[in-house]
């Protein structure tokens, strides 16, 4: 199941290759997105202890669910208030239900016919589509182990002094609510965390923090 936000194709490959040295070590990775790190450290590092941190909806939901909490969440959308219920059933359909709302709200303008067509389409094969997406969300939720998961703002969460710092930020500011924001003004949830952008100037006033991963080539 792939999730939201994936990181580009050559540094998923770059880190799979290299993350056996991770083993055994205490890993804090900012930004978590849809976990495509901590899926990779899970497989090729079993020993690492994981610490993920993200600020959106979709990313705590997942990240709930992966430290077998549940996320308070509740729709104030009143077009799609029936969404609630799928919600309600447990972690698997509630990431479900986000995903294919993602979807949905491509179509939600219904400007022409398609938009129209599509937006009718996901509400009549929603059960068909909700069902199918569900069973693809649990089996991607055991191919990661989680120790801990926070919300809190990036800028704030590094250095990490007793571990690896791992981050694949957003590539330009506002990245996260462009790709969210939609969802984020449908459905309220508890404990929303308070940040600020990370602009460019906000990252070079303070040269402490940490916002990459770095990692030695060793050749023989």
């Amino acid at each position: 199941m792939g999730f939201i936000g994936s990181i580009n194709d050559k540094l998923r490959k770059f880190f799979w290759t290299q993350a056996p040295i991770l083993d055994g070590r205490r890993c804090y990775i900012g930004c978590s997105g849809n976990f495509t790190i901590e899926q990779i450290i899970t497989t090729r590092a079993p020993g690492a202890e994981i610490h993920s941190n993200d600020i959106s909806l979709y990313s705590s939901v997942v990240g709930f669910a992966l430290t077998c909490r549940k996320l308070p969440m509740q729709v104030v959308n009143p077009e799609i208030a029936w969404a609630q219920e799928y919600i309600d059933r447990g972690n698997p359909e509630a990431i479900a239900t986000l995903l294919l709302l993602l979807d949905m709200f491509q179509f939600e303008k219904r400007k022409n016919p398609y938009s129209i067509r599509m937006w009718e389409t996901y509400l009549t094969q929603w059960e068909t589509l909700h069902t199918k997406t569900t069973v693809k969300v649990a089996d991607s939720l055991t191919r990661s182990k989680v120790h801990e998961y926070t919300m809190v703002d990036v800028f704030n969460y590094y250095p990490r002094p007793d571990g690896v710092s791992i981050g694949f930020l957003p590539t330009y500011v506002g990245g996260y609510e462009k790709l969210f924001k939609r969802l984020e003004e449908s459905i309220t949830w508890a404990d929303k965390p308070a940040y600020d952008m990370l602009t460019k100037e906000r990252r070079n006033g303070n040269h402490e923090v940490y916002v990459g991963f770095k990692l030695e080539r060793r050749t023989e």
